[in-house]
């Protein structure tokens, strides 16, 4: 009975903890054209990210711009109307999901495969990424993710995900739904 206890207490201090994460990451990172287009922090965090760029974009993940990457969905630069055009738009949200799952997928093939490096990459390590992305998927930061472990990876783009997004939990069928297009 108390190990049961024990562990209903853990699994809600990980919550508790990846939630504060994402609050602290995302006001020490917002920048002020987020800040002015969602009005403010507060609001950005009690509309459970509806107002995020990510969501806007049907961009999830965040993923800067780049001429270079041919994304499948990916709307043309001339009609993009991300303020500064500095994020990828997507025509749905499966094909930014779906993106940012091939993006991820490449970071571990080149060896960018910890939470630890994972942040590097994807968010210039800003402070707590890769705590929150190791406690999401149940690892530590220096644990490496393999191509192998499908499971680890979907877990990893649902917490760059929920991070970027402000806290928006995507479904699981969503997520599913773009792995099986890649």
């Amino acid at each position: 009975m108390i190990a049961g206890i024990v562990t209903i207490l853990s699994l809600f201090w990980r919550q508790i903890f990846g939630f504060l994460t994402v609050i602290y990451i995302k006001l020490t990172s917002m920048s002020n054209d987020d800040k002015n287009q969602t009005g403010g922090t507060s609001k950005i965090l009690a509309s459970g990210g509806s107002g995020s760029r990510g969501i806007r974009n049907r961009n999830p993940g965040n993923i800067k711009y780049n001429a270079a990457n041919n994304w499948e969905g990916k709307i043309p630069y001339s009609q993009n109307t991300d303020n500064g055009k500095t994020y990828e738009q997507f025509s749905s949200m499966q094909f930014g999901i779906r993106a940012s799952l091939k993006l991820l997928q490449n970071y571990i093939k080149m060896g960018h495969s910890t939470p630890k490096k994972i942040a590097i990459r994807w968010a210039e390590d800003a402070p707590g990424y890769a705590a929150h992305l190791a406690n999401y998927v149940g690892i530590t930061q220096d644990t490496a993710i393999t191509l192998s472990d499908v499971s680890a990876i979907k877990k990893t783009a649902m917490a760059i995900f929920h991070i970027e997004n402000n806290g928006y939990q995507f479904s699981s069928d969503e997520l599913d739904r773009a792995w099986a297009s890649l």
